[in-house]
C-alpha cells in the first residue's frame, strides 16, 4: 500500500497538509447528544394559552370511556347574546360548537338570542321543544337585559315561575343555571356600580332558589374579576379571550354535572 497520498509532484503530503474533518461545533454535539433536551419557549399569549387549554381538555374527555350512542346526554342552551357569541366563538376551536363531547355522549343544542329578556324565556322554550324532544338538561343564561329595565325584585319574583315551569314542562329535564356575568358598562343605566349591586344579588338569590331545588349552577370566577381585556370595547360582549374561558368553563360542567353529583361548577 502507499505510504501518503501523492500530490502533483509526486511527494507525500506532510501531516499539516493532509485533509482533516472538521469537528462539529459544540452547539452540534450537544444536540446530537442522547437524553438532550432543550426548554422550550413558554412565551404564550392569552388567546395561544385559551387554545392549548381547549385541546388538553379534549384530550382528557376523549380518553374518558365513550358513551354508547343511544345513550346520548342532549343539552339545550337557551341564552342571550353572551352565550351566542360565545358559540360561534367555539366554531373557531378544536371541539367546534359541540366542544369536543359528541364521542363522550353529549350533544349541544345552542340556541342564542340577542336582547333575549327573563321575561320571554318561557315563550322561547316552548317554541323550541316543538322541534326537539325534551332535553336531559336545560342550560340557561338569561337576565342581563333586564337590568336597568325592571325593578329588581320584579325580576326575582320571576325565578320561582320559571323553575316550577321547567320541573311540570319538562320533567325528566335537570336544569343548570349560568350564572349572570358583570359588564363593565350597563345599557339601560349610566350608575354601573348599582347594576352591578342588582347584577350580584340576583346571582344570590337565584343560586339559592336553584341549588336548594336540586338544580345546578355554572359561576365564573375569572371574568367576576372584570379584567378589561376580557371585554370587547362596548363593555358587555366578551372579547375573545373572554370567550374561551366562558366556552372552557361550560364544557368543564357539563362534564361534572354528567359525571359527578356536585351541583355547582367550579
Amino acid at each position: 500500500m502507499p505510504k501518503g497520498i501523492k500530490g502533483k509532484k509526486g511527494k507525500g503530503l506532510s501531516k499539516e497538509n493532509r485533509t482533516r474533518v472538521p469537528e462539529p461545533p459544540a452547539q452540534a454535539k450537544t444536540m446530537a447528544e442522547p437524553g438532550a433536551s432543550q426548554q422550550p419557549s413558554l412565551d404564550l399569549t392569552e388567546e395561544q394559552l385559551a387554545k392549548v387549554t381547549q385541546q388538553l381538555m379534549l384530550q382528557i374527555v376523549e380518553s374518558l370511556s365513550l358513551a354508547p350512542a343511544t345513550d346520548c346526554i342532549k343539552i339545550l342552551c337557551v341564552s342571550s347574546s353572551i352565550v351566542k357569541r360565545a358559540a360561534d366563538f367555539a366554531r373557531t376551536m378544536p371541539g367546534g360548537t359541540k366542544l369536543g363531547l359528541k364521542q363522550a355522549g353529549i350533544s349541544i343544542w345552542w340556541q342564542g338570542y340577542s336582547g333575549l329578556k327573563f321575561m320571554a324565556l318561557q315563550k322561547k322554550i316552548i317554541t323550541l321543544l316543538k322541534y326537539e324532544h325534551p332535553p336531559d338538561f336545560l342550560f340557561i343564561h338569561c337576565g342581563a337585559n333586564d337590568i336597568g329595565q325592571t325593578l329588581l325584585q320584579e325580576l326575582l319574583q320571576c325565578v320561582d315561575p320559571l323553575i316550577e315551569f321547567v320541573e311540570k314542562k319538562l320533567p325528566g329535564t335537570k336544569l343548570i343555571w349560568s350564572q349572570m356575568l358583570p359588564h363593565l358598562s350597563w345599557r339601560y343605566s349610566e350608575n354601573d356600580a348599582a347594576m352591578d349591586r342588582s347584577r350580584g344579588r340576583f346571582n344570590r338569590t337565584v343560586a339559592k332558589k336553584v341549588l336548594k331545588s336540586g338544580r345546578c349552577y355554572v359561576k365564573y370566577p375569572e371574568i367576576l374579576k372584570k379584567p378589561k381585556h376580557l371585554f370587547e370595547k362596548d363593555g358587555v360582549h366578551l372579547s375573545p379571550t373572554g370567550n374561551a374561558i366562558l366556552v372552557n368553563t361550560i364544557e368543564e360542567a357539563v362534564c361534572t354535572f354528567k359525571w359527578s353529583e356536585s351541583p355547582v361548577y367550579p
